[in-house]
C-alpha cells in the first residue's frame, strides 16, 4: 500500500515548481525614466512657456536659418484648478491632437548666435463658421553661455498683441532679461 502512492509525492513536487515556474513572468517592465537637460561647457539649456491661456504655440530654435522645431507648448495653470476628469481629458487631447506639453526643454550650443521662434495659432469660432488666426512667428536672437539656463516665455493678451521674451534663470530665483542680439 505504500508503494502504490510512492508517484504521487513526486509528482505534487514537478506539479507545484512546474506550475510556479510557468506563471512567472519576471519584473514589470521598467518605466522609462524622463530625461533631464543638464547644460554643460559646451551647452546651455533653454526652456520654452507659454504666459497666457488662450492659445497653443509651436516654438523653433538653431542657428540662424535652420531653425528646429522644439514642439508645442500650452500654459496648463488652468488646468491645475480644474477637477481631476477635465484635467485628464484636456491633457489626453492636448497630448494627443498637438503634441502639447507644459513646457518644452532643448540644447543648444555655447556662444553660438541661436534664434528662438513662437507662433500662436488658435481657433477663432464665428456662431457656424470659424477662422484659424495666428500671431507671430516671432524671433528673438541671443548669445548662450555654457553652464546657463535660459527660459522663453511667449505671451498672448487678448488675442491680439503678442511678444516673446529671453531670460536667463540659471540662478533659482532669479529672472534676468536677456537682450537681443543682431543677427
Amino acid at each position: 500500500m505504500g508503494r502504490s502512492f510512492a508517484w504521487v509525492f513526486p509528482l505534487c513536487l514537478v506539479a507545484v515548481f512546474g506550475a510556479g515556474c510557468s506563471s512567472h513572468k519576471g519584473l514589470p517592465p521598467a518605466k522609462p525614466k524622463p530625461v533631464v537637460l543638464t547644460a554643460d561647457d559646451h551647452h546651455a539649456k533653454v526652456i520654452f512657456r507659454m504666459l497666457s491661456t488662450e492659445s497653443q504655440v509651436s516654438f523653433s530654435a538653431g542657428p540662424e536659418g535652420n531653425l528646429s522645431s522644439v514642439g508645442v507648448v500650452y500654459n496648463d495653470s488652468l488646468e491645475q484648478q480644474a477637477p481631476a476628469f477635465v484635467r485628464g481629458l484636456y491633457k489626453g487631447l492636448a497630448h494627443g491632437l498637438y503634441r502639447a506639453r507644459p513646457f518644452r526643454e532643448t540644447l543648444v550650443p555655447a556662444n553660438q548666435l541661436t534664434v528662438v521662434e513662437g507662433v500662436a495659432n488658435w481657433r477663432n469660432d464665428r456662431g457656424t463658421s470659424y477662422s484659424l488666426e495666428k500671431c507671430g512667428p516671432l524671433s528673438r536672437s541671443f548669445l548662450p553661455k555654457a553652464n546657463k539656463t535660459y527660459l522663453v516665455e511667449f505671451d498672448l493678451q487678448g488675442f491680439s498683441v503678442c511678444s516673446e521674451k529671453v531670460y536667463d534663470v540659471t540662478v533659482e530665483g532669479q529672472k534676468e532679461l536677456v537682450l537681443p542680439v543682431a543677427k
